[in-house]
């Protein structure tokens, strides 16, 4: 990546690989619901998508309309679900493009009905549960009479009922977790009493399937796993897992500053001796935390590097005394392994008080996303758009 100053490497044989690791876990009746939500966790929806449809998961989720068509115009014709609640003025859309609903209000219930009525098709929708996440979703008791309407309602097919666990990450959430599980088994049953089918049923997210393991159903949704970290120290990953993205700048400046010299906005840092610094062309307007200034640190030439003072938008500087050969344009990991060396994601969430989500969400568009295939670029997306081929066929699609 030497015509870059900032980008990410996403690692697409680590991606399949955990998704095999994954599969291992789950076996094989078990179908896989990869959550691709906000732009795959920043991997890059429409690459992260096609790679899973190759590798055989049964449906993508999402959180938003314009998410599921993206990964549509992308060429994904696997299921994809959008988890959040939609509008009823989304029904066409939806139905155009052929995506399935979370549906949990009659509403948007019937102007599903009425557009896939209209087209002269049939569409899924998915009834979330809220058994204990109180977020969205229907209450238990509910579950029936809903059921019942949607069967009654024409272009529309309930193709899952799922729920959502908001504690399985945590040793103190085992008896809500089992409890959550419980209700869902028993509204399932009672939609069977009933004469409904309730389609696949799903419960378990990353947390969920390696906590959980009877809470598997028909299917798992991971999200953060599949993508090589986990939510919280809770989760023990599976062996083989390894993280899919890299974060990596170039040093831009490199200097020797005398003693006593302010470092970044605040002079809260100032040099206690003349000491050798290197700028990189990073910052938080890429994503890179503020609340790293003064305490994180990145990997150049396989050392750690100290970051100096604050994090700034568009820069950050970085101490080099511990790499005195350290020279403009040499490569620094922000999270990732640099040789020997790794910084992982994780780490840097529990020293900036923030979960690995937000660090992965938090990356910007300004950064080039970057997909590798046996350490080979195989295609980028920039803010320019996308540089085909985006990404090559596998050797047995």
């Amino acid at each position: 990546m030497k015509n870059r100053s900032t980008w990410v490497e996403i690692d697409l044989d680590a991606f399949s690989a955990n998704l095999r690791v994954i599969r291992r876990e789950v076996g094989e009746q078990v179908q896989i619901h990869l959550v691709v939500k906000a732009d795959a966790y920043g991997h890059g929806a429409g690459p992260i998508g096609r790679i899973a449809e190759t590798e055989g998961v049964h449906s993508l989720g999402v959180a938003t309309l314009d998410e599921g068509i993206e990964l549509r115009r992308d060429g994904i014709r696997i299921p994809v679900i959008i988890l959040s609640p939609t509008l009823a003025p989304e029904a066409g859309a939806i139905v155009e493009h052929d995506l399935t609903a979370t549906v949990a209000d009659s509403g948007i219930a019937r102007a599903l009905s009425a557009r896939a009525r209209a087209a002269g098709r049939e569409i899924g929708v998915q009834l979330e549960i809220d058994t204990g996440m109180g977020r969205t979703g229907l209450p238990p008791a509910d579950a029936v009479s809903f059921a019942a309407a949607l069967a009654e309602m024409p272009g529309i097919r309930l193709t899952g009922t799922y729920t959502h666990f908001p504690r399985a990450d945590s040793p103190d959430g085992v008896s809500m977790t089992s409890r959550q599980f419980e209700d869902l088994l028993a509204t399932a049953d009672a939609l069977r009493a009933a004469g409904l089918s309730p389609g696949l049923l799903h419960a378990a997210n990353s947390a969920g399937l390696v906590n959980h393991a009877g809470s598997r159903l028909d299917m798992v949704r991971p999200g953060l796993l599949a993508y090589g970290l986990t939510p919280s120290s809770g989760v023990v990953p599976p062996q083989g897992l390894s993280p899919v993205m890299r974060l990596a700048s170039r040093l831009v400046h490199v200097r020797e500053l005398g003693p006593g010299h302010p470092v970044s906005y605040g002079g809260e840092f100032v040099t206690p001796q003349t000491m050798r610094v290197g700028t990189a062309a990073i910052g938080y307007g890429h994503g890179l935390p503020f609340r790293l200034s003064g305490r994180g640190a990145a990997l150049c030439r396989g050392c750690r590097v100290p970051i100096l003072g604050r994090v700034t938008m568009d820069t950050t500087v970085f101490d080099l005394r511990g790499v005195p050969e350290a020279k403009l344009g040499d490569e620094i990991t922000l999270f990732g392994r640099q040789g020997d060396e790794e910084i992982r994601v994780e780490r840097i969430a529990e020293t900036t008080g923030t979960i690995p989500y937000e660090i992965l969400c938090g990356i910007g568009r300004r950064v080039a996303r970057v997909y590798t295939r046996v350490g080979q670029t195989v295609g980028e997306r920039t803010l320019l758009g996308t540089m085909p081929p985006l990404l090559p066929k596998t050797e047995d699609a």
